[in-house]
């Protein structure tokens, strides 16, 4: 027989629960509470307003693009002024910084979502989106018109027509294909054409050009650009032994004194015998160059094309290595990439680009004639750095190489610059320089004559019709000093 239950437990009350004095601790302090994650933005102060300013133009990023755009124009053989240089820097400055702000006002939702985009600007709300649409209004047209009015229209035309490619096209592709990296690397390859506009240069082919290659007639034309190279003024033209004198020029002088002092005629002053050995012909080579003429050179419209087609495809090895490391950011933030999508595939296009930089520096930049031959075989170093890097990337796409291959794009980029503007095909470049005592030591060194040897065997020619050029040149310094002394008799 089973027992009677206790009369509590067909008890349908609640359990009595203790007072909270009696089980609970007493409340924290006031100073123990968390303090809260909402604090208050900073007045918007001068230097602050400037700083932000600066967030909104991606200063780095638009000084990167200022650097590229003055390349074209060092690397242009039209005159140029500083008023040029610098509406060409300050407004290619405000029209990056437009559309970089642009950018962030049609990105700062998709931003705050990103770990290293959620500090910006308009996504703190330390700038509201009408500021910044003002600020990207002011700086557009200002820009636009130190373009037009401090260089010309044509560089302005190009100005407009990046930021609209950047801010209204690359913007929104980045979340519908992979193909805005492709158009993000033609925006980024104008600004040296338009340093090359900025100078005067011109974007359409000569007649000859469009002979050559069957163009249409109504393509407009622009005028044919030659520039000398090589040469010296005789003054300066090394005489080695063999010669009985260093110059004309210098020998007249001479002359000119003694015989005067003695009562001699001007007229009377003879042309100095060259005593050529009999055994061989010496060398004779003008300082600082292989040639005792200059010659004429043709810079045509693949020196604009050579820059643009170098920063395109830097763009790849340079970015795709930085989007591998930031794959997750772009994840999150729904954009289309392909380090996100495909990682092995955006190594792939990576080193692509990587080794067409190759061919553009060898073959396409010294054909254009905006620098000399010697170009194609110095470039040859950095390049075999940054295609081996490159290709250490595809073997092992992970982000200790794609660092690697970003570290390296930052400094390629500038050496292969410079390197272009060492090497620029002017007649008065490095004058200074050739005529130093350092730059006359690597004139005479050994590998000095063998390029100069291999240069002459490359265009069929031999010391012997070197010697006949420079003597062609001494005979014509006689008469222009013949008419001096004419003119300072009279």
């Amino acid at each position: 027989m089973l027992s009677p239950l206790p009369r509590d437990a067909l008890s349908t009350d609640p359990p009595s629960v203790p007072p909270a004095s009696a089980t609970s601790a007493p409340p924290p302090a006031p100073s123990a509470l968390p303090e809260p994650s909402y604090r208050p933005l900073p007045p918007l102060t001068p230097s602050r307003l400037f700083s932000l300013y600066m967030t909104l133009a991606k200063s780095r990023l638009s000084i990167l693009v200022v650097l590229t755009s003055t390349t074209g124009l060092a690397l242009s053989p039209y005159p140029t002024t500083v008023p040029v240089l610098i509406s060409l820097t300050v407004g290619t400055f405000l029209t990056s910084a437009a559309a970089n702000t642009i950018n962030q006002m049609f990105e700062h939702p998709l931003d705050a979502q990103a770990l290293r985009t959620r500090a910006r600007p308009l996504v703190t709300r330390a700038i509201s989106t009408p500021h910044a649409a003002l600020f990207a209004l002011a700086t557009a047209v200002v820009g636009t018109a130190l373009l037009y009015y401090g260089c010309n229209a044509t560089t302005a035309a190009l100005a407009v027509f990046t930021l609209g490619l950047y801010a209204f096209v690359y913007t929104p592709m980045k979340r519908l294909s992979v193909w805005n990296t492709w158009v993000g690397a033609l925006v980024g390859a104008i600004p040296p054409v338009m340093g090359w506009t900025a100078t005067g240069g011109e974007l359409w082919p000569t007649r000859e050009q469009k002979e050559r290659f069957g163009l249409p007639a109504w393509l407009p034309e622009s005028r044919k650009v030659t520039i000398k190279v090589g040469g010296r003024p005789v003054e300066e033209i090394e005489v080695p032994e063999g010669w009985a004198t260093p110059s004309v020029k210098s020998y007249l002088a001479k002359e000119l004194q003694r015989r005067t002092s003695h009562g001699a005629a001007e007229d009377e002053i003879p042309l100095p015998s060259i005593a050529l050995p009999d055994a061989h012909i010496p060398t004779l080579y003008v300082a600082g160059n292989d040639d005792a003429e200059p010659r004429e050179v043709e810079v045509t419209l693949l020196a604009p094309l050579t820059l643009a087609a170098l920063l395109f495809a830097w763009q790849f090895p340079h970015f795709n290595a930085l989007s591998h490391v930031l794959r997750s950011s772009y994840a999150i933030s729904s954009y289309h990439m392909l380090s996100a999508i495909n990682p092995k595939k955006n190594a792939l296009v990576a080193l692509r680009y990587a080794l067409v930089t190759i061919p553009i520096c060898s073959v396409m930049a010294p054909a254009s004639g905006a620098v000399t031959g010697l170009f194609a075989l110095t470039s040859l170093v950095p390049n075999a750095i940054f295609a081996r890097r490159a290709w250490q990337f595809y073997r092992r796409p992970r982000d200790q190489t794609a660092r690697r291959l970003f570290w390296d794009s930052l400094w390629w980029l500038p050496v292969i610059l410079g390197l272009m503007m060492v090497h620029k095909n002017d007649a008065g470049w490095l004058q200074g320089v050739r005529q130093s005592a350092a730059g006359r030591w690597v004139r005479d060194s050994q590998a000095a004559v063998v390029y100069r040897d291999l240069s002459r065997w490359a265009r069929g020619e031999s010391r012997v019709e070197e010697a006949r050029r420079t003597l062609e040149l001494l005979q014509q310094e006689r008469v222009r000093q013949d008419e001096t002394l004419e003119q300072a008799k009279v």
